[in-house]
């Protein structure tokens, strides 16, 4: 006889539960402990980023470029160790007056300081140097009249054939708040116009100009900033513009290099009102010179010797060859125009320096767009979760190794292709795999432990 119909129903009423529990079920815990991680990786992106945009405004005198862009340094130092460029010294030579290498007399007084730097120039020219950068702008007003110091200046860069190029300052207006107003170009010395060899003056101006004034955020080269031509002018209403003086970096970098000014990355940057990024050579293997060893094995050295009673013996021939250099001249004296570069105070005229090797050699960046960082952590975050469908030891390793492996090679595509790569919402993608690991880990530890209670359960049974 045939089974009762109560037994077969049981029998397809029980073999439907095997199956019901075989069947592969969402499991909504762990569903939500990844969102989870995925929607906190990119909170923490999103806000990483809002720190580090900076767009430039709408209203040119609004100083943006000042504002920190949240790039770390630790970024900036990896950049400048890979291997997409050798970082040193080609081109341009810096020649610091210091306290503890040039004459009291020189350090403390600003007219004599003139001299002395006319002196630099004479030496300079004669040794072939190709420019002289002087980062230090000359009031009309610091000295006297028939001021010998100044005289001797103007006559130095007006003899010189060598390209020179001074520093200009720039001031807020009288009775303004400077964090969103055009600054206000100062006065300089007038240098006049060459000379020629017969001491018949030329129509070429003795002297480029170019401004001192510097980002607050460093990485950043300035290729020029809006400002107002006079204090008259602001009072007039007169409209500021970037088209009157250069930064002093990049006048001396295009006065050497006139190419520059038609390269199509120089020129989309200026378009878009951004300064480029910059990686930097440390200023203690920067090709360096000191003024005395400059003028003390020169045709100055007498005059030089006589003035400040220098023993010039024990000032030995600068070991850099001038020979068709730049050499950028400023101060390098403690607690006097100093900035913060991977931890250690640096005076001004070195990232000067920095700043116009970069552009001669084709070492500028443009930042990355955000969006790209957003793409690129998404991406990641997709393949992750393919690599952990495998036995999450394993997961783990090949991330790191992709990790280690992808990084490096996105640092030296982008570098080659000119863009900064802010890599700080992409690093998020280094916290994805351990966050995931745990999640995976725990994941399997929950379901073995649930496991061995199932079997006790039976036993008990």
């Amino acid at each position: 006889m045939g089974e009762p119909n109560h037994l077969r129903q049981r029998e397809r009423a029980g073999a439907r539960a095997r199956r019901a529990q075989e069947r592969p079920r969402v499991q909504w815990p762990v569903v939500a402990r990844n969102v989870g991680i995925v929607v906190v990786l990119l909170v923490v992106g999103l806000y990483l980023e809002s720190r580090e945009d900076t767009k430039p405004a709408s209203n040119s005198c609004e100083l943006v470029e000042a504002q920190p862009s949240g790039a770390s340094e630790e970024h900036i130092a990896h950049l400048a160790l890979t291997g997409y460029r050798d970082l040193r010294s080609r081109r341009v030579t810096v020649l610091t007056l210091s306290d503890e290498k040039d004459p009291g007399t020189v350090m403390a007084n600003l007219c004599e300081q003139r001299w002395y730097v006319a002196k630099l120039i004479d030496a300079l020219s004669a040794m072939g140097a190709s420019e002289i950068v002087i980062d230090k702008h000359f009031s009309p007003r610091a000295c006297g009249p028939g001021d010998a110091g100044t005289a001797a200046l103007v006559a130095s860069v007006q003899h010189t054939t060598v390209p020179v190029v001074v520093g200009r300052s720039t001031h807020p207006p009288h009775g303004t708040d400077t964090s969103g107003s055009c600054l206000v170009l100062g006065d300089s010395l007038d240098f006049g116009y060459k000379v020629d060899s017969m001491g018949n003056p030329t129509k070429n101006p003795a002297a480029l100009y170019g401004l001192t004034r510097l980002n607050s955020d460093i990485e950043k080269i300035p290729l020029g900033w809006s400002c107002y031509a006079s204090d008259q002018a602001f009072d007039a209403g007169q409209a500021p513009t970037d088209k009157r003086v250069d930064s002093l970096s990049w006048m001396a970098a295009a006065a050497v290099d006139s190419g520059l000014r038609n390269e199509p990355r120089i020129v989309a940057l200026q378009k878009e009102g951004h300064h480029p990024y910059t990686s930097f050579i440390d200023a203690k293997t920067m090709s360096h010179v000191d003024g005395l060893s400059v003028l003390c094995n020169s045709s100055q050295r007498g005059e030089v010797a006589a003035r400040y009673q220098v023993d010039c013996p024990a000032h030995p021939a600068p070991e850099a060859d001038l020979h068709g250099q730049i050499v950028v001249v400023g101060e390098d004296v403690q607690d006097r125009d100093p900035h913060t570069l991977f931890g250690a105070n640096v005076a001004g005229v070195y990232l000067q320096a920095n700043y116009i090797e970069s552009l001669l050699d084709d070492r500028f960046m443009k930042a990355i767009d955000g969006s790209w960082n957003y793409i690129g952590l998404i991406a990641w975050l997709v393949c992750l979760y393919l690599i952990f469908w495998i036995q999450p030891e394993v997961a783990l390793g090949v991330s790191v190794a992709a990790i280690v492996v992808l990084r490096y090679a996105f640092i030296e595509i982008a570098t080659y292709r000119g863009y900064y790569p802010r890599l700080t919402i992409l690093d998020l993608g280094a916290v994805a795999p351990v966050l995931k690991y745990i999640e995976a880990r725990g994941h399997l530890a929950m379901h073995a432990l649930m496991e061995r209670h199932e079997k006790r359960s039976r036993r008990a049974g």
